[in-house]
């Protein structure tokens, strides 16, 4: 008994998590201790800073923490006494003491467990099921009668799916341990000659309850019951706890819904029954929500009268108000346009009606149900709702029905980044929106998508609970997604009905103007809202979910703090802000639960502008404004402009859909090169007023507006999005190529019809504050990029409100602004500020603006690090490298730092410029690989590996010539002309391939071509840069196609200067009129 007593210690202990052990108050361990901190701190500092002592600084500084401070990791802190002593750790002694007194066999016969649906390691899991349902029978007491034994056993199944989750990973690599070490027992026929083993009798293996398929998994469960549990707890104490909590948290959750259950017994059979008692709970699907305030989810019971509820555990004045808002709807619209579910509200908990997933019965049931999928989205919308994904959306016959009502009315925080898009429909998520769950291969899981594909690869155990057990990658059918219309068995999908969905829109978005006063007077629908509250989701579930589980790896399992470390890459987005946003305060809150085993959950009050956080606090003025006051302005806002400019967004959203769906693939082209008749000058300029009408009308947006519909993809999500104001993706970059247009053959009703929607909402955009969080200041995503864009326009066009509109960004761009950049590269940081700048101060001359630039300059040359060559170059915060090296190349590397650190020079003659710009130089030279014949890419991809070589602008040979062509009187000419030769040659014998955008791909090579030409006199390179332009326009005539490559299934366009069509433009406009600046070295 001692010896469980030490080890419920040493568990308890080892398990407490960073924010236990910093909060205890224990004094620091002595100095020869405090080495031991370093693995945890090693550990720590990679998780939530990505190894950068900057920025884990920063992370102890926003928590009132300092280095000291981590000398109190060491241990797991005070044990806890016997009045603090945890309901979990009672529930691990009673266990531990339970294990070594029940027979394997009694445990396989659980009534909870089923031969045909086995789970990993059921035999010990099982232990915690039954002490919890020892806990659960007496608190139940005479309630309990209220559900069959078949329903108490769903909420067992429940439970050890719960402890699966959370232990298997340990648990398996346990098991391999314990097989490669060889056969624990050995069946013998004892009548055998030595007693050769396999040739046991089949009544012998089945007297011994052991097989020649589980012999080691069965021995490797006895020796886990016979003591080994004890153990293996010691060595994983934090598993120990989760799987002991978890089992508490069940205890618990499932005795608040048998107390509802029975206090509810009347109410509910008032409100769904007729007044009729609907008997006993006979079963119970569990778990239909993501588990919260310590594993409590939704759940349906079904009881024995045919009644099915859906029962969740939080209050349901959100769905009140909403079903209530839907009927006020339907009466004024004179139709049934809404389905409206009964509900049932109590203070913590209530009951929904349950709402089944029917196909429709005709054709016309099909077109009605997209009919009112679009006055549903419109609903969705002006009560500025979010997360209507195809989880969240049931298609009950004609019907189509929200069920997660939690993520309405949603303001916008009160600190923005500088591109906030204006919310709109695809803000929902109702329309299609895709996610990335294997490479390379998308999912439609937005609510009017077509679910999941009907078999996807998963992983998935094999051979469960026998000696060959694994995790295998293989192909599992998919049920039909219950956001699926169906029609005589099949899928019928939304991308055919988009008429039916417009219509269904615009007429709801009508019914909300002609009712507006009525919707937002006093006493009107929408204050049906009043006092009620809205999750706010501050990230993904599956975020969460991808944390959770990697810090369910055995190597966290050991220590809570290592855990605790792991789950804290939660605040590696936050630590790279400036300065400390709002937000953190909830960020403590994410690991309380995360350490649970739980997904965060945060809630506003419909009438306050505050976030709140459990268990009472408040982020005050977190928002804007408030719930209520968002949807309130949304509809305001309501016109026939923004109509048409929503109808123009769902209609690009189902074509997209449609287009990324095709699972044909678009024509090959494989013409050579030598075979392509050179473009002429006329045909040059063709193609690019071809992507001006494009790009013109493609526009969107309301009165004193302008955007762009484009695909964002991002690791694992692939949506529409409007596009930014910035210079790379944005509306800059776009307005910048129609101004070169305007420019060059002096047509300017393209540039003038857009130039004041653009210019208003950048300035607009970027003049509240350039300091202000999450506003870069890169010549990429950032104010560099305006001001040098706007600065470039006023050249193109002689529009002076553009050049003073640069001005006033580029005099707000104070010194402490520039000094807080670690980014220091071309796309996001001061050096791509100061590119900007030095083009302002070309057109300008003003002592002020050079005063900025050199402040630029001076914080480059203090932001570098030595390397091992001994040369100093910048590591660029946020991207992790081989080797933890700067980066090499020009958008994020030291041949665009050093570029712009070289154009400093020649502007201002100051010496450190220069020698700054050559040093960056030498360090790139120091990697240059002779055999490869270019400049490593040192970005990690996802494997961790390095990405190799690269040639494109943005990495590689190709932009590293630009910088060299530059550097003359820089670098010794020697060394210079070599490092253009080698570069070149990158260029010139890349393949004719892949993306045809300026940053990745063939547009970028065109123009670097053309840019050394001109400084080289070479029309050999000119020459080369017209074929390979010739090339591409050959292939769109053919195929269609002018970025994406041939095999590609996506026909979706991208306007943006950089990755887009609006590049492709310029570097057209530019081989026609050579005398045009490259945007690849901001000219």
């Amino acid at each position: 008994m001692q010896r469980i007593k030490d080890i419920l210690a040493d568990i308890a202990l080892g398990s407490r998590t960073l924010y236990e052990r910093l909060g205890d108050g224990r004094p620091a361990p002595a100095p020869d201790q405090r080495e031991k901190v370093s693995p945890l701190r090693e550990m720590w500092i990679e998780y939530s800073a990505e190894k950068d002592e900057f920025l884990f600084a920063r992370r102890l500084k926003w928590d009132g923490l300092a280095e000291t401070d981590l000398n109190r990791l060491q241990g797991g802190g005070q044990p806890p006494g016997s009045k603090s002593e945890p309901l979990w750790l009672a529930l691990l002694e009673e266990l531990l003491e339970r294990a070594g007194a029940t027979p394997m066999e009694e445990l396989r016969q659980s009534s909870f467990l089923k031969e045909d649906s086995r789970l990993p390691f059921e035999e010990i899991l099982s232990l915690f099921v039954l002490c919890g349902t020892d806990r659960l029978s007496p608190g139940m007491g005479s309630a309990g009668t209220l559900l069959t034994g078949a329903a108490l056993t769903d909420f067992q199944r429940h439970l050890i799916k719960r402890l699966v989750f959370v232990s298997q990973q340990v648990l398996f690599q346990e098991f391999c341990h314990s097989r490669d070490k060889g056969p624990a027992l050995q069946p013998v026929n004892p009548a055998s000659p030595a007693g050769v083993a396999g040739s046991t009798p089949e009544w012998l293996r089945i007297w011994t309850g052991q097989s020649p398929s589980d012999r080691d998994y069965l021995a490797f469960i006895r020796e886990l019951l016979a003591g080994g549990l004890a153990n293996l707890f010691s060595r994983y104490p934090v598993m120990a706890r989760l799987m002991a909590e978890v089992t508490c948290y069940w205890v618990n959750s499932t005795l608040k819904f048998v107390e509802a259950l029975a206090s509810d017994r009347q109410k509910i059979a008032h409100t769904f029954s007729a007044g009729k008692d609907p008997g006993q709970v006979v079963s119970v699907n569990c778990g239909l929500s993501d588990p919260h305030n310590r594993g409590r989810s939704v759940m349906l019971p079904e009881f024995a009268s045919g009644l099915k509820l859906v029962y969740k555990p939080r209050n349901l004045g959100i769905e009140e108000a909403y079903f209530g808002f839907l009927s006020w709807l339907n009466h004024r619209g004179g139709e049934s346009m809404f389905k409206i579910l009964k509900t049932l509200s109590q203070k913590n908990h209530g009951w929904v009606e349950f709402c089944p997933h029917l196909p429709c019965r005709s054709p016309e049931e099909v077109s009605m149900y997209y009919r009112r999928s679009g006055m549903l989205l419109g609903v969705l919308h002006a009560l500025a709702g979010s997360d209507f994904h195809l989880e969240n959306i049931i298609a009950s016959g004609p019907y189509p029905v929200a069920v997660d009502l939690e993520v309405l009315l949603q303001p916008e925080p009160a600190e923005p980044g500088p591109v906030q898009l204006r919310p709109d429909v695809i803000q929902t998520m109702l329309l299609p929106y895709m996610y990335k769950k294997e490479a390379d291969v998308l999912y439609t899981v937005g609510g009017l998508g077509n679910g999941l594909p009907d078999r996807e690869r998963v992983s998935l155990w094999k051979d469960i609970n026998t000696d060959s057990m694994r995790l295998e990658e293989s192909s599992n059918e998919n049920t039909v997604s219950t956001n699926c219309v169906c029609l005589n068995g099949e899928k019928v999908a939304a991308t055919g009905y988009a008429k039916e969905i417009i219509h269904g829109f615009a007429s709801i978005y009508r019914l909300f103007l002609a009712n507006r006063e009525q919707i937002q007077a006093s006493g009107g629908p929408l204050h049906l809202f009043e006092g009620r509250q809205v999750r706010h989701v501050l990230r993904s579930t599956q975020t969460y979910f991808d944390l959770m589980y990697n810090s369910l790896l055995p190597r966290y399992m050991k220590n809570g703090a290592w855990r605790s470390a792991r789950l804290d890459k939660i605040s590696r987005p936050l630590v790279k802000k400036n300065k400390r946003p709002a937000v953190w305060s909830s960020l403590k809150y994410e690991h309380l639960a995360l350490d649970r085993v739980d997904v965060p959950l945060f809630y506003i009050n419909t009438g306050s502008p505050d976030l709140e956080l459990p268990p009472g606090g408040r982020i005050k003025d977190y928002f804007r404004e408030t719930p209520l006051e968002a949807s309130a302005r949304r509809i305001q806002s309501f016109g026939s402009s923004d109509l048409d400019r929503q109808i123009a967004l769902i209609r690009a959203s189902l074509d997209i859909q449609e287009r990324m769906s095709a699972s044909v693939s678009l024509p090959s082209f494989d013409k050579p090169v030598e075979s392509i008749v050179p473009a002429g000058k006329n045909e040059l300029l063709a193609a690019a007023g071809r992507i001006v009408r494009e790009v013109v009308e493609g526009a969107v947006g309301l009165p004193g507006e302008a955007s762009w519909v484009q695909l964002e993809e991002e690791e694992k999500s692939c949506r529409l999005i409007l596009t930014g104001s910035d210079l790379y993706s944005g509306s800059a970059g776009i307005l910048l190529f129609l101004a070169a247009w305007a420019g060059v053959t002096g047509q300017r009703e393209p540039f003038e019809s857009l130039a004041a929607p653009v210019r208003l909402s950048t300035a607009a955009q970027w003049a509240q504050s350039p300091g202000q969080e999450g506003m870069d200041l890169g010549a990429g995503s950032g104010l560099g990029g305006i001001i040098y864009s706007f600065a470039k326009i006023w050249r193109l066009t002689g529009d002076q409100s553009f050049l003073d509109v640069a001005g006033g960004l580029a005099r707000s761009a104070t010194g402490e602004y520039i000094e807080r950049d670690r980014h220091y590269d071309i796309i996001s940081g001061s050096s791509g500020l100061l590119l900007g700048l030095l083009e302002l101060y070309r057109a300008e001359k003003d002592k002020e603006v050079l005063q900025a630039a050199l402040k630029c300059g001076d914080h480059l040359l203090n932001g570098r690090t030595a390397g091992e060559s001994g040369y100093r170059a910048w590591k660029v915060q946020g991207l992790p490298t081989h080797n933890a090296k700067p980066l090499l190349g020009f958008s994020h590397g030291a041949a665009g730092i050093g570029h712009a650190l070289g154009r400093l020079y020649r502007v201002t003659g100051e010496a450190r410029f220069m020698e700054g710009a050559r040093e960056a130089a030498l360090y790139e030279d120091s990697l240059f690989s002779a055999e490869e014949g270019n400049w490593p890419d040192l970005r990690l991809k996802d494997s961790g590996e390095p990405s190799g070589f690269t040639r494109s602008w943005c990495h590689g040979g190709p932009g590293i010539v630009l910088p060299r062509l530059e550097a003359g009187g820089i670098m010794e000419e020697k060394l210079r002309q070599s490092d253009i030769a080698s570069a070149l040659k990158t260029v010139t014998t890349s393949p004719l391939s892949g993306a045809g955008d300026l940053c990745c791909g063939q547009f970028g090579l065109i123009d670097i071509l053309l840019t050394a030409s001109l400084k080289l006199g070479r029309q050999d390179l000119y020459t080369e840069a017209v074929r390979r332009a010739s090339w591409l326009l050959d292939r769109e005539r053919e195929t269609g196609i002018l970025l994406t490559t041939p095999d590609s299934p996506r026909g979706v366009c991208n306007f943006s200067l950089f990755k887009g069509i609006s590049g492709a433009g310029y570097a057209l406009l530019r081989l026609a009129h050579p005398a045009l600046p490259s945007v690849l070295t901001f000219e």
